[in-house]
């Protein structure tokens, strides 16, 4: 992942809400360390949210994981959506889990 931040916190703000579905899609654990880098902006660590970025999208994926993801993001909106939709959500879900 080639990206110049330019030492800019927003910058790394911004990617990192592009790109925190997709990681968390993989590794939870690098989301919260993601977080605990950004926290501070006046002395940010741009090369090791990079890193952390990249670590992420060179893991294998994760079923369970990628569960947990669509559950987040299903906090967001799920409960606008018609009961019929949220228990395809549901029944989906836990099939995927019960996988291994």
């Amino acid at each position: 992942m080639q990206i110049y931040l330019d030492q800019d916190a927003n910058a790394a703000e911004k990617l990192w809400a592009k790109r925190k579905y997709a990681v968390l899609t993989k590794l939870a654990s690098i989301c919260q360390k993601i977080r605990n880098v950004l926290k501070n902006k006046e002395d940010t660590d741009f090369i090791l949210f990079i890193e952390l970025l990249e670590q992420a999208e060179r893991a294998p994926e994760d079923k369970r994981a990628e569960v947990n993801a669509a559950q987040h993001i299903w906090g967001c909106f799920g409960n606008k959506l018609p009961i019929k939709r949220k228990r395809i959500f549901k029944r989906l879900s836990r099939n995927i889990k019960l996988e291994k």
